[in-house]
C-alpha cells in the first residue's frame, strides 16, 4: 500500500518548523547583546515541544531545522550557513 500524506501529517511537519521560528523571532531584538549559550535552549524546547504535539519524525525536522537556523542566524559569520570558528562546529 502506498503510503499517503494526510493533512494532519502535513500540519505537524509545519509546526516543526514554527516552532523554531518563533524562537528565533522572540531572540532576535536581542540579538547583539545576548550570549549563544542563552539561546540554544529556546531551540531545544522548540524541539521538545513539537515532539510533544507532533511525534518523533516532526520533532527529528524540527531538530534539523533549529540547528540550520540557529548557525545561520547567530553563528558568525551571521546570517550565513558558513562556519568561521572551529569551536561553533558541533553547536
Amino acid at each position: 500500500a502506498k503510503p499517503s500524506l494526510s493533512p494532519t501529517l502535513l500540519l505537524n511537519y509545519l509546526w516543526a518548523a514554527v516552532f523554531p521560528l518563533a524562537a528565533t523571532l522572540v531572540v532576535l531584538p536581542f540579538h547583539p547583546g545576548i550570549d549563544l549559550s542563552h539561546v540554544a535552549p529556546l531551540y531545544v524546547l522548540a524541539v521538545v515541544l513539537t515532539g510533544v504535539r507532533s511525534g518523533r519524525g516532526p520533532a527529528v525536522a524540527s531538530a534539523v531545522f533549529g540547528s540550520l537556523l540557529y548557525a545561520h542566524v547567530y553563528v558568525p559569520p551571521h546570517f550565513s550557513l558558513a562556519i568561521s570558528e572551529p569551536r561553533y562546529l558541533l553547536t
